[in-house]
């Protein structure tokens, strides 16, 4: 039986511990099984952002870089001092 490297991993496995993927070479994932769960899990894990949304972690990035972010921000500190005002 021949053995293929993971890609992420960079450990040899057994065909049978891959994905299928018909546009692969070999008509295997280039990841292992166990990489490409890591990969979903991550994907799925939600962080809470500072402008109170909840994104996911890969997301993070690109999402604090955007207008969507900043309006989030502006309207959280807006709404926090209509609140202060409204208390006092």
């Amino acid at each position: 039986m021949e053995l293929k490297a993971c890609s992420r991993c960079k450990i040899y496995r057994l065909p049978s511990e891959y994905s299928g993927n018909k546009y692969g070479k070999d008509g295997l994932h280039w990841v292992c099984s166990r990489c490409l769960n890591e990969i979903y899990v991550r994907r799925q894990k939600k962080v809470k952002c500072e402008c109170g949304n909840a994104v996911s972690e890969s997301y993070l990035n690109k999402h604090i870089h955007t207008g969507l972010h900043l309006r989030n921000l502006q309207n959280r500190v807006s709404y926090e001092y209509m609140k202060s005002i409204a208390v006092n």
